[in-house]
């Protein structure tokens, strides 16, 4: 969509996943990411820890369902969607504007960890030889496109 700011996260999450549903039955996912920036000090010649940046990111659906199943608290992750912001008004009456980012990919930083990638379906043919006598095994059906949320 035009307009949109797109933006591409690196960092740890502070929290493992939290998975969730909609009402209409949509799964979701609440994450919180914690970014530290380095910062070159040239008066000492060294590196050090710059400002902390925490976000808090919405995943939907299946990668709400995969995120939850797969993450962490303290792991690396990258991050690609959109940021949002929106206000709330809290309890005494104070005007608060939070900025959020709702994922569109998400996943472990590869620069740290090794990972082992299962497709769905593809699993379960691996598993059994493939004249197999039950043709469900080979593929599982898939779910239609739903509707943004």
């Amino acid at each position: 969509m035009a307009n949109e700011t797109w933006l591409t996260l690196a960092g740890n999450l502070t929290a493992s996943p939290k998975l969730g549903e909609t009402r209409s039955g949509a799964a979701f996912a609440k994450l919180r990411v914690a970014s530290t920036s380095r910062i070159f000090d040239r008066s000492e010649s060294q590196w050090r820890d710059g400002d902390t940046v925490f976000l808090d990111v919405t995943c939907w659906r299946k990668l709400a369902e995969h995120a939850a199943a797969t993450l962490e608290r303290g792991d690396r992750v990258l991050i690609f969607g959109r940021l949002r912001q929106r206000s709330y008004e809290d309890a005494q009456g104070v005007r608060h504007t939070v900025h959020e980012v709702d994922a569109e990919s998400l996943g472990p930083d590869l620069t740290r960890y090794a990972a082992q990638m299962l497709r769905p379906g593809r699993r379960e043919a691996a598993a059994s030889p493939r004249d197999s006598e039950d043709p469900v095994v080979a593929s599982e059906p898939q779910e239609p496109a739903e509707a943004a949320a």
